[in-house]
């Protein structure tokens, strides 16, 4: 386990250090993934990996990866200052959060999501009355705002898209002097209507039901 000097709570377990200045990374991927390493190495790796040379002060690392248990693939990440000095800089945000035991603010990425889950994941039966605080209610208004031009967003695209497939018409697509745009049709395809196998013969399918936990649900209701 290495450390860097400047910032001690950064660490890294390197796979190797090779000789010529350079770190190995080395991966497997199953052939679901496969599609990930078409364009290189993942971001999550290649972050990994600028981790791993800020720690060590490498200029570079390969990354190995084995796809299927059949393809060998090598990617080489070149040291990047900018990346680096970014990454630095966020690692160091997070563990002044977790020096001080403040959780960070929300920001709106997917992640924020999936921890608000986390850390609220049931519901009282208790509503929080917020309609004399001014800042909570100029909150909930900025958000019907926003909702709305959303909505006004999606009511234009639907309308655009439209009028580019009236134009298409019987065509698989057209070409524009910014791009192009396609109406394919999709291939026919196969489904089974577990509804209708569940209501004629229960039997069959009662041993493969299973019990999903449930999911708060965020509404916004105008009004009183």
């Amino acid at each position: 386990m290495l450390q860097y000097p400047e910032h001690p709570f950064m660490l890294a377990n390197l796979d190797r250090i090779v000789e010529g200045g350079g770190v190995l990374e080395i991966k497997t991927a199953g052939l679901r993934s496969q599609g990930q390493w078409e364009d290189g190495v993942p971001l999550a790796y290649q972050i990994q990996v600028l981790h791993q040379l800020a720690v060590t002060g490498k200029a570079w690392a390969d990354v190995a990866v084995l796809i299927g248990g059949q393809e060998f693939r090598i990617y080489q990440i070149e040291r990047d200052e900018e990346r680096i000095a970014q990454f630095v800089a966020m690692e160091k945000t997070f563990w002044d959060h977790v020096e001080k035991e403040t959780a960070p603010e929300v920001d709106g990425s997917e992640s924020s999501n999936r921890a608000l889950a986390l850390l609220y994941p049931r519901t009282a039966a208790v509503m929080v009355d917020y309609t004399e605080r001014k800042e909570m209610n100029l909150l909930f208004k900025t958000l019907l705002e926003a909702r709305q031009r959303t909505k006004a967003a999606e009511n234009n695209e639907a309308l655009l898209e439209q009028r580019v497939k009236e134009a298409i018409g019987f065509a698989e697509g057209a070409i524009f002097s910014q791009g192009k745009a396609m109406w394919k049709l999709s291939k026919p395809s196969r489904s089974l209507d577990t509804k209708k196998l569940t209501q004629e013969h229960p039997e069959l399918t009662a041993p493969y039901w299973g019990e999903k936990p449930g999911s708060r649900c965020f509404t916004v209701m105008e009004g009183d």
